[in-house]
């Protein structure tokens, strides 16, 4: 079906750059094994009298909404020694718009920004702002198939998305002039999106990893499950809020849970005990196709083999990371660096104090680091 769009609003704005644009609430459809939805997102379109590079925003894991909104929680003795006392019992949390913040600031900068509502971003979720419905009695049309769902249908979604930029809006947005930016999981995406499009010329990867994501997800449920067991040893010899003591303790045990779960299931999943719809229980309940997929992605070979195809097509990649980051540390990052750094012209680029959302690791602000955003632009103008 050819991409259609709903134009809600036209509302002008002047953020950081110097290009004024307007805010489009659009729609596109998307047709994966998993549904053929009409997914809902924002576009930023500066206003100047040329044609303007376009950017795609591809989401992390989890039900994310297009905003990609995040609320890091930490034990206070994991935050920055200058801000809070160490030794003291307590919780701290950053909450941040990422998308938003990037949008906004690229599209002051001159670039048309389009980010959308993730396929599993479901009304059922709870998370606010997703809206997309579960296939079920009486729900047969623009719904997401659960038992269907993988990873590769965001890589479709991404094609789709940039495909709407240049059938919809060219020639305002140039069709010629595109990006993929990745943020978390959306990095693993965006390689296999890019060289589906042709017109696409950069991706950008944002906290992205290089290995697998039963690794990922092991070392993360780890350092969860021995960081907030710390935190709580500190609240229990300071005879701390007991509300505080609770919570760390349900973050335990539910870490603790997923560990065991992630230990369990992952190795019958790479054995191919499951059939790709069966239901899984991995820190959540997924089809094994799902993860069948993203483990794929996840190899040396897979991995090597979407980033050559990036240079041969004569694509440009820049990776951002921070070894602040307490979701992806250096031993997860440094194999895509090493995978980026073989591509033609592209870049890597390691800022420390950012946690995974970008934002200060001491948790000073909400707002995404100044030193990203300028060499996301500074990638895109190169």
């Amino acid at each position: 079906m050819k991409a259609v769009f709903l134009l809600l609003a036209l509302v002008p704005f002047v953020l950081s750059g110097n290009v004024p644009y307007t805010s489009h609430e659009v729609s596109f459809w998307s047709a994966t094994p998993s549904g053929n939805i009409s997914m809902s997102g924002t576009l930023l379109l500066p206003t100047v009298n040329k044609p303007v590079g376009g950017v795609v925003l591809v989401h992390g894991s989890g039900p994310s909404q297009r905003n990609e909104s995040i609320t890091l929680v930490f034990p206070n003795y994991m935050v920055d020694p200058n801000t809070f006392n160490l030794e003291s019992c307590g919780t701290v949390f950053v909450s941040s718009q990422v998308f938003t913040q990037v949008a906004e600031h690229l599209a002051s900068e001159g670039f048309a920004v389009l980010r959308y509502d993730k396929r599993n971003c479901l009304k059922l979720s709870g998370v606010p702002g997703c809206s997309y419905e579960l296939c079920g009695p009486g729900v047969t049309e623009n719904c997401v198939i659960f038992n269907q769902l993988t990873v590769t249908d965001f890589v479709t979604d991404a094609v789709n998305a940039a495909k709407y930029l240049q059938e919809t809006w060219a020639p305002k947005i140039d069709p010629e002039d595109l990006t993929f930016i990745g943020h978390s999981q959306g990095s693993s995406v965006i390689p296999y999106a890019a060289t589906q499009v042709s017109g696409v010329k950069r991706v950008v990867h944002l906290a992205g990893v290089g290995i697998p994501i039963d690794e990922v997800m092991v070392g993360q449920l780890e350092a969860t499950t021995t960081g907030y067991s710390t935190g709580l040893g500190i609240c229990k010899a300071t005879n701390g809020p007991q509300s505080t003591i609770t919570y760390l303790t349900n973050v335990i045990s539910v870490s603790t849970a997923n560990l065991e779960q992630c230990n369990d299931q992952f190795p019958k999943i790479r054995a191919g005990d499951y059939n790709r719809t069966d239901t899984v229980q991995v820190g959540g309940v997924a089809p094994a196709g799902f993860w069948m997929d993203w483990l794929k992605w996840g190899s040396f070979a897979e991995k090597w083999r979407a980033m050559s195809e990036l240079g041969t097509k004569g694509i440009r990649a820049l990776a951002i990371n921070s070894p602040s980051d307490q979701q992806v540390w250096q031993q997860f990052y440094q194999p895509l660096h090493a995978f980026v750094k073989q591509i033609p012209n592209s870049k890597v680029l390691v800022v420390p104090g950012l946690t995974h959302a970008l934002t200060p690791s001491n948790l000073s602000s909400n707002q995404v680091s100044q030193t990203v955003l300028e060499a996301i632009v500074e990638f895109l103008t190169q």
